[in-house]
């Protein structure tokens, strides 16, 4: 029951969190709007644009932290090349809503590689990730987790002036 009741506190305040930081970006946003109408009202227009400026870029930056903490990053392997995008998102979208779908695809020949993934609220990713791995898919299992950050591997560097 301990175990439990530390899961549940985690998740509480990893929630929690996400919460108060959200919501203290959005009073900003509210606050540099409430700046931008006041500007506008009394016509001062090049501060109006700076603001203005600054209003779009904050909502893009706050939609994009909202994207990074709610949705969950999902690696699906083991796919048959036939499969694309749609498919994928066809796959994944009965148990929730899908922010985005995308199989990876070999530049030099235009094939599937047969692994993709999917961005996808949370709770509903737990869940899609619970019931389709081990599944069979379009005649092949695949093997479904959360996807790991990539791993920056150091470039290798070829020797051109090699003799022979």
């Amino acid at each position: 029951m301990l175990k439990n009741q530390t899961v549940i506190e985690i998740i509480f305040r990893k929630n929690a969190c996400r919460l108060i930081f959200i919501l203290t970006f959005a009073s900003a946003l509210e606050f540099f709007s409430s700046i931008l109408i006041l500007l506008l009202r009394f016509q001062i227009p090049l501060i109006s644009i700076l603001f203005t400026n600054t209003v779009i870029l904050l909502q893009v930056i706050l939609l994009q932290i909202f994207i990074l903490f709610f949705t969950m990053n999902i690696f699906i392997a083991g796919l048959s090349y036939r499969v694309n995008d749609a498919d994928l998102k066809e796959l994944f979208a009965e148990y929730g809503e899908i922010a985005s779908a995308k199989v990876i695809m070999d530049k030099q020949t235009g094939r599937s590689k047969g692994y993709g993934f999917v961005e996808m609220d949370d709770e509903v990713g737990q869940k899609a990730i619970d019931e389709l791995n081990g599944a069979e898919y379009d005649g092949r299992t695949i093997s479904v987790s959360v996807a790991r950050p990539r791993e920056e591997k150091p470039r290798r560097e070829f020797n051109r002036e090699r003799r022979y």
